[in-house]
């Protein structure tokens, strides 16, 4: 019985040493930083498709007209500049898939690859 106490009480001091170390480590400052560098990695492969795909017809430093409007401060806005839909996620992928008169479609920009377009043209 006393070994069982004993085995009990070394618990629950192990437990109780957990807690403190636990609290006194920044594991959510970890977290920030992970999730920031992941963050970067996706913008800079937003930047990449963004060159590669979009660049041609769209600014990213002014709201001008090049070919289509100019993209700057994007996220910022209420309504998209040609089609005036609301400006979220879900209306840009839409506006990417389903095209706003002469703009061409993107049906295969997915997954990955459209979050980081979406992280980049947050980022403008």
């Amino acid at each position: 019985m006393k070994q069982r106490i004993g085995m009990v009480l070394v618990m629950l001091f192990a437990a109780l040493m957990l807690t403190q170390v636990s609290s006194m480590c920044d594991f959510q400052g970890f977290t920030s930083v992970a999730q920031a560098q992941s963050s970067k990695e996706s913008v800079d492969k937003g930047a990449a498709l963004f060159q590669k795909q979009c660049a041609k017809c769209h600014f990213t430093d002014k709201a001008d007209t090049k070919v289509g409007p100019g993209l700057k401060g994007l996220f910022k806005l209420d309504k998209l500049p040609d089609s005036k839909r609301p400006v979220t996620e879900a209306t840009v992928q839409a506006q990417l898939h389903t095209p706003y008169e002469d703009m061409p479609a993107f049906p295969d920009l997915k997954g990955d690859d459209l979050k980081a377009l979406m992280d980049y043209l947050k980022s403008l």
